[in-house]
């Protein structure tokens, strides 16, 4: 969305039912200039390759310079396979239908409908239809439907839980139906608790319920989640010392999991280690996307530890950290990521070339970790910038929904 721009849901305008789709730019010079104003909805495939697709709908709109427009697009390995796009839709409409069709015989991983305007002013989306192969659909299929034959497998070899919610910790918890997950478990080390989205309700109260079976039960001390590694640790402070809030050290990672069903999973991790100060359980992140904390955290350092090598690390990350500033997840070329890799390996070396002296430097147990954190960050930043050159090669031409 640009700036100053806002989607809603418009009781006071439609075109049929109670609702329409608003896109409002609230720039007052409406020429076009206010950028690109976008909301994209993915379609499995499953239904759709090779058959013939037709969208229409409804579009309003009050715009004197900028444009309305609607595309239905397949994407494949390779990125954009075809795409019907509507004609730009300017000044002052009233309903006007769109149709659109489409049909891609070749391998699909995702179809998208993207409604979008550009501009200062309005534009409402209504009614939207889709036929294949001249039926209407509703909802779409993802997979194959299960046959007898594998529901009577799946009913066999599960077993149902009798609830997802948590359990407060001053409750006495039932867990009996959580003994076919105590069995797969076995004497795993570790426990992998994905999701089918990010965000659903019910995946994160499961989620929350199955920590307090897998900490109470069966020994778990460490609770591990895809968020940037250091940022967490602001996560890990609270729960096992009490550093800060729950509301405020949720906010370090990614928006899906700012939800209320995590605030009071970090929420029940303080209050167990309050019950039990001597056998605390800890909240650590396995991610490294965003570097920018770790080079930040590495520049000082090298002030407090290596004062004469710190003017080279801040040169060296200086390039990937200005490019972190000016843009999430930057974009370059190719040799200037390598570049990038290159300095952030180099300044990983001089890290381990120091690790000897800095832990026999170290006169506490404090010492040690910072000096630790500090090998570990130049490793975060090192797999960071690898990571970005290497996804940058692999992943061009690729559509990310």
């Amino acid at each position: 969305m640009g700036p100053n721009t806002t989607a809603s849901l418009d009781s006071t305008t439609a075109y049929s039912g109670n609702f329409s789709l608003r896109i409002f730019n609230e720039n007052a010079a409406d020429d076009g200039s206010g950028g690109d104003h976008t909301l994209g909805y993915w379609l499995s495939p499953y239904e759709l390759q090779g058959r013939k697709l037709s969208l229409t709908g409804w579009v309003k709109s009050e715009k004197s310079g900028g444009t309305v427009q609607i595309s239905l697009g397949a994407y494949g390995e390779m990125g954009l396979l075809s795409q019907a796009q509507s004609a730009d839709i300017q000044g002052i409409n009233d309903w006007k239908q769109i149709k659109l069709e489409l049909q891609v015989d070749s391998s699909t991983h995702s179809y998208f409908l993207i409604v979008g305007a550009n501009g200062g002013g309005k534009a409402w989306f209504d009614d939207f239809r889709l036929t294949v192969n001249g039926e209407e659909k509703h909802s779409l299929e993802v997979a194959t439907d299960f046959t007898p034959e594998q529901r009577a497998w799946l009913q066999k070899n599960s077993s149902a839980m009798a609830r997802v919610e948590p359990t407060l910790l001053v409750e006495k918890a039932d867990y009996s139906d959580l003994e076919e997950f105590r069995r797969s478990v076995g004497d795993a080390e570790i426990i992998a608790l994905g999701e089918a989205t990010h965000g659903t309700s019910e995946f994160f109260l499961l989620k929350h319920r199955l920590l307090q079976f897998a900490v109470q039960e069966l020994g778990v001390r460490v609770f591990a989640i895809e968020a940037n590694q250091l940022e967490v640790e602001k996560i890990n402070r609270f729960v096992t010392d009490g550093v800060g809030t729950a509301e405020g050290v949720i906010r370090v990672m990614f928006k899906v999991w700012n939800t209320a069903e995590m605030l009071a999973l970090i929420q029940w991790m303080r209050a167990y280690n309050l019950a039990h100060p001597g056998d605390k359980v800890e909240f650590v992140g396995f991610d490294l996307q965003d570097p920018s904390l770790p080079m930040d955290s590495l520049s000082q350092f090298f002030a407090d530890w290596e004062p004469s090598q710190r003017p080279l690390v801040d040169s060296l990350q200086h390039t990937y950290r200005a490019a972190w500033q000016a843009q999430y997840y930057p974009q370059a070329p190719d040799e200037v990521r390598a570049n990038w890799k290159k300095n952030a390996d180099e300044v990983l070396a001089i890290c381990n070339q120091n690790k000897d002296k800095w832990l026999r430097k170290a006169a506490s147990k404090t010492e040690q970790n910072r000096v630790k954190w500090a090998l570990q960050n130049a490793r975060l930043v090192s797999q960071a910038a690898r990571y970005c050159l290497f996804a940058n090669r692999e992943c061009q031409g690729y559509f990310y929904g």
